[in-house]
C-alpha cells in the first residue's frame, strides 16, 4: 500500500494572504496505543468500504494490527500523501423521509469510505478541531459541528439576542439561508487557501491537498455498483474530516 501513495497533487493553494494565523497547525504522529483504541472502538455496524476490509477483523486483531497500522498512518502524514486506495467511496443514496421516493433530490448521498482511511481522517479531524478550539479559529456564532454545541443552544442564543434588542426598542428581522449541497459544493482551491489562512503549515497543507486530489466515487444500490468517476470538488458526506473542511471554506 505504501507504494500506492500518490506522488503529486494538482490543487493550488500557495496564494499570498495577509490573514495567516501566527499559530501553526501540523499533523502530529500517533502511537500504537492510540491506534489500538481506534480499531477497538470502530462501531460493528459500519459498512465495508471499497477495500472490502471487514470491521470485525480489525477489531478482533486490533492488538496485532496496531503497530503496522500506526506505521502506515504516520508514514502518510509524514510524507504528506494520502493512499489512493482510501480515496474511493461508495455513495449510497439515503431517503430523506420527505417527498417522492422517485425524485433524486429527496435522497442524501452518504459516502461509505474504506475503514482504515476513515480512521486516519478521524485522527486528523480531531487534531484540527483541537487546534481550532485552542486558537479561537471557529467563531462563537457557529453552532454546527462543534463539541458541546447543538441546535437548541443556537436557538437559545438567537432568541436571547432578539429579546434583548426588542427590550431596547429595536426592530428585529431575520434572514434564513439554507445552503444546498454544502458538502458537494466545496471548492478545493478555496478550501486550501482557507486552511492556509487559519495556520496550517506546509506539510499539513500538502497532506490535505493529497487527500482531496484524485478522489473517486461509485454509486452503490443493493448489489448494483456504477462505474468509478473522479470527483473534482466537494468533500465526502460521511467522512470524519468533511465537517471541519466544509465549515473552514
Amino acid at each position: 500500500m505504501l507504494n500506492r501513495l500518490p506522488e503529486t497533487n494538482r490543487i493550488t493553494w500557495q496564494t499570498e494572504s495577509n490573514n495567516v494565523s501566527t499559530e501553526q497547525f501540523n499533523i502530529k504522529p500517533i502511537n500504537v496505543r492510540q491506534t489500538r483504541s481506534l480499531l477497538n472502538n470502530i462501531p460493528c455496524d459500519k459498512a465495508t468500504g471499497s477495500d472490502d476490509l471487514p470491521v470485525f477483523m480489525l477489531k478482533k486483531f486490533a492488538t496485532i494490527l496496531a503497530p503496522t497500522v500506526t506505521q502506515l498512518f504516520n508514514y502518510s502524514t509524514r510524507q504528506a500523501k494520502f493512499p489512493d486506495i482510501w480515496k474511493k467511496a461508495f455513495v449510497c443514496p439515503v431517503y430523506k423521509k420527505k417527498g417522492s421516493k422517485s425524485a433524486v433530490e429527496n435522497y442524501r448521498p452518504i459516502s461509505v469510505l474504506p475503514t482504515l482511511g476513515r480512521q486516519l481522517e478521524k485522527i486528523v479531524a480531531q487534531q484540527l478541531q483541537s487546534y481550532c478550539d485552542q486558537n479561537n479559529v471557529t467563531p462563537t456564532q457557529q453552532f454546527g459541528f462543534r463539541k458541546y454545541s447543538n441546535c437548541e443552544l443556537a436557538l437559545l442564543a438567537v432568541t436571547d439576542h432578539w429579546l434583548g434588542e426588542n427590550s431596547n426598542g429595536k426592530f428585529v428581522g431575520t434572514l434564513l439561508v439554507d445552503l444546498s449541497k454544502a458538502f458537494d459544493s466545496v471548492e478545493h482551491d478555496l478550501l486550501m487557501r482557507e486552511l492556509r489562512n487559519i495556520g496550517c503549515d506546509h506539510s499539513s497543507l500538502e497532506w490535505f491537498a493529497s487527500y482531496l486530489t484524485g478522489r473517486q466515487q461509485s454509486v452503490k444500490v443493493s448489489n448494483e455498483v456504477s462505474t468509478w468517476k473522479e470527483v473534482s470538488r466537494g468533500v465526502p458526506q460521511g467522512s470524519c474530516i468533511s465537517p471541519s473542511c466544509s465549515t473552514s471554506s
